[in-house]
């Protein structure tokens, strides 16, 4: 099972990639503050084994999105996470923080 959080432009990608490789999406969201979601929603995370985080769907500052990923990290280990940031330089403060945290999982492209 799978979750993610995207944009709508990136959300049809997911989607028909899910259908063809047969993975259930369990819950998808469009733009949130990441880790107020993660306190409040009823959304059992322990189900999935998967979660796709677009960051350009993430609100707040680039700190706080950091933290909640690395927090979503720390409450989910068994959980791969992976981080889409598209259009972003590959020395992005989000993207090295996150890869020194051990979130290796990384798309960054300029093209969907």
């Amino acid at each position: 099972m799978l979750s993610y959080i995207a944009s709508n432009s990136t959300e049809k990608l997911i989607v028909e990639v899910c259908q063809k490789l047969q993975i259930t999406i369990l819950n998808h969201v469009e733009e949130v503050d990441f880790l107020k979601y993660i306190k409040e929603t009823k959304v059992n995370f322990k189900l999935i084994k998967y979660i796709i985080i677009d960051l350009v769907a993430l609100k707040g500052t680039e700190e706080n999105q950091i933290n909640a990923i690395c927090y979503f990290k720390e409450l989910y280990p068994n959980i791969r996470i992976i981080i889409l940031a598209n259009g972003y330089d590959e020395q992005n403060i989000i993207l090295t923080s996150l890869y020194e945290q051990g979130i290796y999982n990384i798309v960054n492209t300029n093209e969907l």
